[in-house]
This record gives C-alpha cells, structure tokens and sequence, in this order.
C-alpha cells in the first residue's frame, strides 16, 4: 500500500502533504516538510489541521467519518473474511454512510466485487490500479545443476499459503529446491520454517534488498496466493523477464494471463519446480495500454476532488 500511494502521490505532480509513519522512507522527490511524521496519538491530533487542508486520499478502506472529499481504497477482500471481518465491514459501512466519500478498486474482481456490496452508486466508484513497476537491470543468476532458487513474495498474512505449498514440497518428495522469501521477519514466517524444518526457506530482507537484488538471486517467482490484489512483486518479476508460476486465481488471471505460467492446483504447480527444468522467461503484462488509461483516470479523479475543496 506504501508504494501503491507512492506512485499516485508522484503521478498528481503537484505538491501534496503526506503523513506518514516516523519509520518510513521517502524518495528526494518529496519536500521534507511536505511530509508529517506522526504514530497514532500525534495523527489524531493532527486530524483538524489535516482536514483544513484540501481532499484526503489513502490507500486502504479506512475513511474519516463525515468527510466526503477524501478517497479510500479497497485492495482486496482479506480484511474482511471471518469474525473479525465482518465486523470490520459493519465498521466500513457506517464510515462510508457518514462520509459518502469515494471508493477505489484496484482490480475489476475481487476488489471491485467486494465494493459493489457496500457502495450503490456507481459515481462513488472508481478503479485506480496499482502502476507497473519500471523495468530494472537484472543480472540473472547462472543455473546451477541439480539446484532450482524458488523467489516467494510476502510474509504478511496465511493468505500467501506457504503451508499448504511446503506440504505438497515434502509429499511429491521434490529435491534440490531452496525458497527464498522477499518480506520481512514476521512471526507467519518464522512459525513456517519451524514448521519445516526440513526445506531451506531463507529470508531476503525487503528493506535491506530491492527488486533487482532479489530478482538475480532466483531462477523463478511462484505465488499460491488467494485473496491478492495486484501483486506488485509480480508484475515487476515480469517486466524483468523473470519466470513466474502462478497458482489460477481470478486476479492473478486479470492482470498476468499470457504473461506468466498458470496452474489449476498446487500439485501441477509443485511438479513443475525441477532443477533440470527449462523455464520461458516473463512476458510483459499484455493490457498495460489498459492499465495505463485507468491510472491517467484516476490521477484525473483525484485531482477533481482536490478542485472541490
């Protein structure tokens, strides 16, 4: 969501204030005093001053009540499966019916189809897809015999069904594979490696690597995700050319259909994932044209509302 932000904040091109956690790290292009580090207690505080001072946009389905020149975005369904979830929704709902703000969907699936159910009138919605993450110089690895690098994205959530793929590794009895993790040390992976302790899972710190590092350290990309929104990993993996093997899913479809290698079931992917195995290299996303158009609309939503204040 940071760098989904991110590129919208660039894309405005006009000056814009962002606030921010004191642990983030912004790029040179943005005023230092354009950016308002605050934690919880100091953002609450913040809100009048915040308010005052045109339309607000944020990148998850998390509206201020009674203010209806902002714009939230919802990226998936996740958050609001279960229990919990639907308390969450009941919490969105009653946000929504106060503010009457606009509502973001980032793919024309399941973000879109959860939006449908709690927004009615089609002019409060509006689709603003991630942006395609720029091409960056990889060097790739060479092959080394009777061993397959396997690049994994994100440690934040079940979602990502490690579990269920490590399970599948140790039943197919699939040799010579080492999974490289791009995240950060959250209590899901380290549970997932003392859970199996016999397949190499390591690591690859995400704020002490970037794409390109983590793209030359491994022969392909795999995701067994549910409930994704965009993936941005992904799209980045492909534009470099990297081979990625995608469980099918509908949003994964959306976006990466012709571009990456698809697979109705773990299994049939996990079979695949051999040392001696030649892979096709990614493609690049086919309706990026699409995309592009639908980011140059939202950009130009998002300028209409600051013009309303």
């Amino acid at each position: 969501m940071f760098y989904y932000a991110l590129d919208y904040a660039r894309s405005l091109g006009t000056p814009v204030f962002v606030v921010a956690s004191p642990h983030l790290e912004f790029g040179a292009e943005f005023e230092p005093q354009k950016i308002w580090r605050a934690g919880v207690l100091r953002y609450i505080c913040m809100l009048p001053r915040l308010l005052r001072s045109g339309a607000v946009f944020t990148p998850t389905p998390h509206p201020l009540p009674f203010i209806s020149r902002q714009m939230i975005v919802v990226h998936d369904s996740y958050p609001f499966v279960g229990f919990f979830g639907r308390v969450k929704s009941i919490m969105l709902r009653l946000s929504l019916a106060t503010s009457r703000c606009k509502v973001a969907f980032i793919n024309r699936t399941d973000s879109r189809r959860f939006v449908d159910r709690v927004v009615g009138e089609s002019s409060r919605k509006v689709f603003l897809p991630n942006h395609l993450p720029a091409s960056v110089p990889v060097t790739r690895r060479q092959r080394i015999p009777h061993q397959l690098i396997v690049g994994l994205v994100g440690t934040d959530s079940p979602k990502k069904n490690y579990d269920e793929l490590m399970q599948v590794v140790m039943a197919e009895g699939a040799v010579g594979l080492k999974f490289v993790v791009y995240g950060t040390d959250t209590a899901y992976f380290r549970q997932l490696v003392e859970r199996f302790p016999g397949i190499s899972i390591v690591l690859l710190p995400s704020s002490e690597s970037d794409f390109a590092r983590f793209f030359a350290a491994i022969d392909c990309l795999v995701s067994v995700a549910t409930n994704e929104g965009f993936a941005r990993p992904i799209a980045g993996a492909l534009q470099c050319g990297v081979p990625c093997l995608l469980r099918e899913n509908e949003v994964f479809l959306e976006f990466y259909d012709g571009a990456a290698s698809f697979y109705p079931t773990i299994s049939a992917l996990v079979a695949d994932l051999r040392p001696d195995i030649k892979f096709s290299p990614g493609r690049g996303i086919k309706d990026a044209s699409e995309l592009h158009a639908a980011i140059d609309s939202g950009v130009a939503a998002l300028r209409e509302l600051r013009r309303q204040t």
